[in-house]
């Protein structure tokens, strides 16, 4: 074996032992502000559907979330509701889900009002979704939080 072989031999195992060392340190992908969850059970109050500018359809769906649901919850939920629909409604371009919670409850008329909590949409992540090759697209699940959600061990009350 030639000097420049053994050189370069050496160089390619320190390189793969500089890219394993590396790849221990690097850091898990995801929300760093939120923990992650269990999905919760969620009620569906509304399926519906809308099109896009271009004409394809976007599924669309409000879920109820129980009482006391976290964020980091909220989330695992709306995530599990997109891949449910996004799996049997293959013709769906996209999919939206918003999750509401209840606000105030009148146990005397047996009421409660809603308001939407947490919105995730799952779509292309440009243009070419829609009009490219589905097989090439990649979609992706944006979350946007339309209130905040208390956390735990949060009731309120001061001592």
């Amino acid at each position: 074996m030639s000097w420049y072989r053994r050189r370069a031999a050496a160089l390619l195992v320190l390189a793969a032992v500089l890219v394993a060392a590396c790849e221990k340190e690097r850091p898990r992908a995801g929300f760093a502000d939120v923990e992650e969850a269990a999905p919760v059970p969620a009620a569906v109050i509304k399926r519906d559907s809308s099109l896009t500018p271009e004409g394809y359809r976007v599924a669309e769906l409000h879920v109820l979330l129980p009482s006391g649901t976290e964020e980091a919850a909220a989330r695992a939920t709306l995530q599990h509701v997109i891949d449910s629909v996004s799996a049997a409604d293959t013709m769906a371009a996209a999919v939206r889900v918003t999750g509401f919670v209840m606000e105030s409850v009148d146990p005397a008329k047996g009421t409660a009002d809603v308001v939407p909590a947490i919105r995730a949409t799952w779509g292309p992540i440009d243009s070419t979704g829609f009009i490219g090759a589905q097989r090439t697209s990649r979609y992706r699940t944006e979350y946007l939080l339309l209130r905040p959600f208390e956390s735990r061990g949060t009731t309120g009350q001061t001592p």
